[in-house]
C-alpha cells in the first residue's frame, strides 16, 4: 500500500470551454478525479476565439490582449491529467499546458493554475472581423453550435490546419 507522501499532488486547473458544467464535453470528466472548486477569472486579459469548422473553443497564448475570461476551477489527479493531455491534443501540438494566474470568484485569492492555450497560432484568428469572449457558451449569438459529433481524433487534421502557424 502506498504511503501518502508517495501520493501525486493534485493539480488545480482552468476549463473555459466545452469542458465547462452544463458544456458539450462535461462528460468528459465523470469517470475521472476532477472536483469542481469554483467559478474564476483570468487575471490577464486573453484573447478566447471560436474557430474551426467546427466551432470549437480556443485561448490563444496572447497575454494581456482580449478579455479576462471566465471559466472553472477545478482539482485533478495526474490520471485526469494525463487524460486532459491527451484530449487536448497536447500529444499532436494543438494545445499547450500552460500555467496562468486566475481569481477564484470564492475566495477571491489569485492561484496559479494549468489551462490549456494554443500557441503559434495563425494571425489572421485575430483579425478586425475576429469576435473576442470573455465567457464561452456551446451555444452563443455570434457562431454555429460546437459541432461536437465532428470534433473527433479523426479531423484533428482538420482543426490543426485551421487554427495553427504552419
Amino acid at each position: 500500500m502506498p504511503s501518502e507522501s508517495n501520493k501525486k499532488p493534485l493539480i488545480k486547473a482552468f476549463f473555459y470551454g466545452t469542458l465547462k458544467r452544463n458544456e458539450p464535453n462535461h462528460n468528459q470528466l465523470k469517470d475521472l478525479k476532477v472536483t469542481f472548486l469554483s467559478e474564476a477569472i483570468t487575471v490577464d486579459k486573453y484573447p478566447l476565439i471560436i474557430a474551426s469548422d467546427y466551432n470549437i473553443p480556443f485561448l490563444l497564448n496572447k497575454k494581456g490582449y482580449g478579455k479576462h475570461v471566465h471559466g472553472e476551477l477545478y482539482l485533478i489527479d495526474d490520471e485526469a491529467k494525463k487524460f486532459l493531455d491527451e484530449f487536448e491534443g497536447v500529444h499532436e501540438n494543438l494545445y499547450s499546458d500552460m500555467f496562468i494566474e486566475v481569481v477564484d470568484k470564492k475566495n477571491n485569492q489569485v492561484q496559479r493554475v494549468c489551462a490549456y492555450l494554443l500557441n503559434n497560432f495563425k494571425q489572421d484568428l485575430l483579425d478586425e472581423n475576429a469576435v473576442l469572449f470573455e465567457n464561452y457558451s456551446s451555444v452563443n449569438p455570434f457562431h454555429k453550435t460546437y459541432e461536437k459529433h465532428k470534433d473527433t481524433p479523426e479531423n484533428s487534421a482538420c482543426v490543426y490546419n485551421a487554427v495553427k502557424e504552419i
